[in-house]
């Protein structure tokens, strides 16, 4: 049963990935890399107020 688990990791973290990619693709998120080479996201300030408006979207979304 441990491989199951792994391969549903392995399936999460590519979606993660996905979604990461879109987000940074859209401009809003921005990814760099750290000195150690991990990979770091953070929000494109510049976009707050877009990031705000599609969460309160999605927070509606969920409570209809």
């Amino acid at each position: 049963e441990w491989w199951l688990m792994r391969q549903s990791i392995s399936r999460c973290a590519s979606s993660v990935e996905e979604t990461l990619d879109g987000l940074v693709e859209a401009g809003l998120i921005i990814r760099r890399r750290a000195g150690d080479s991990r990979v770091l996201y953070q929000l494109n300030r510049q976009k707050a107020q877009e990031v705000r408006r599609l969460l309160a979207q999605q927070t509606g979304q969920k409570g209809t």
